[in-house]
């Protein structure tokens, strides 16, 4: 199910993470897995430890990519969802990039991943749609077997949630001609 879109990257990013560092080439790395080069030359801003944080500290509609790089299981919460549909512009992708560390070996590991990979993957893609986040799908890993992570990939709607659409009226000709043809 991998999908990548090979462009430039324009606009601005912004990566956060569970973690206490966060390098510019990691987030770069996570970019070029959707197939988007040129991160280095975009607006970005990265956040660490924005699992402390309520809120993220950025205005609405700021960013076209989010990219989010976790070890956590429990990162990102409900709440920080909402807040990421805040901060993300219509039409804009979110990357969730999970690395959960493991503290068995072995076989024990690889079978432990798996299950965490089955839940964990539920989980998110359970929350971004319930966060009103459309196309979510689980990509295929591109990083050596030995490195143990998974992403899920979400876009936000391009329309403003609770925005309304005009429907257009029906005709009085149309209205009448379907009267005359149930009248005959």
């Amino acid at each position: 199910m991998e999908d990548t879109i090979n462009t430039t990257m324009k606009g601005s990013l912004l990566a956060f993470t569970d973690d206490s560092v966060l390098s510019i080439n990691a987030v770069s790395n996570a970019v070029s897995e959707l197939g988007i080069q040129g991160v280095e030359q975009c607006d970005h801003k990265i956040i660490t430890q924005a699992s402390s944080l309520n809120q993220l500290p950025v205005g609405s509609f700021s960013f076209e990519t989010i990219i989010c790089i976790c070890r956590s299981v429990e990162f990102p919460t409900d709440r920080l969802f909402k807040v990421i549909l805040r901060v993300l512009k219509p039409g804009g992708t979110i990357l969730i990039h999970k690395n959960p560390q493991s503290t068995m070996g072995g076989t024990d590991k690889v079978m432990n991943f798996n299950m965490i990979f089955l839940q964990i993957n539920s989980a998110l893609e359970h929350k971004l749609l319930l966060a009103s986040f459309l196309e979510v799908r689980v990509l295929k890993s591109t990083v050596p077997s030995e490195v143990q992570s998974f992403r899920v990939k979400a876009k936000k709607p391009s329309w403003k949630i609770g925005s309304s659409l005009a429907i257009k009226k029906a005709t009085k000709l149309y209205l009448k001609s379907r009267l005359m043809m149930i009248l005959m």
